[in-house]
């Protein structure tokens, strides 16, 4: 299955409007890091982190980098990559899994199911209308 990936069509890609974090603990981090990017990776990192001590892995050890540090930081690299449409990989995986969990049925049925095609609905419009007149000689009684 081949993806394919298309910029939008807006300046949106050389503009990119994003707050960034120029120091931490009064250390100068010269061009700084996007907030958004800082986010996720703490999430991912804190998330990953509470599983391995719910499961039992050990703190401090000969595997701890390949139990703690190792794994959350290969999916926060992927994570926070950018496509060619200037979006983080997690968005996109984020869309994949709304989808799969909100699939419903089509909007146009299959005219082969067994009960057939759809029904016709028809709508009658409701009108009503005011006489302005005998409203006016009912309000000054």
């Amino acid at each position: 299955m081949e993806h394919n990936t298309y910029a939008l069509p807006t300046d949106t890609r050389h503009v990119k409007i994003r707050s960034r974090q120029y120091d931490l603990f009064n250390k100068d981090l010269g061009e700084g890091f996007e907030r958004q990017k800082a986010l996720v990776v703490t999430i991912i990192v804190g998330t990953w982190a509470a599983m391995m001590l719910i499961a039992g892995a050990p703190l401090l050890s000969s595997a701890t980098i390949a139990i703690y540090v190792a794994p959350p930081a290969l999916l926060s690299f992927f994570a926070v990559k950018e496509d060619a449409g200037g979006r983080p990989a997690y968005v996109s995986w984020w869309d994949r899994i709304r989808f799969l969990f909100r699939r419903r049925r089509p909007l146009v049925p299959n005219i082969g199911s067994p009960q057939g095609p759809a029904k016709l609905t028809t709508h009658t419009p409701k009108i009503v209308v005011l006489d302005v007149h005998r409203l006016k000689t009912k309000g000054s009684r």
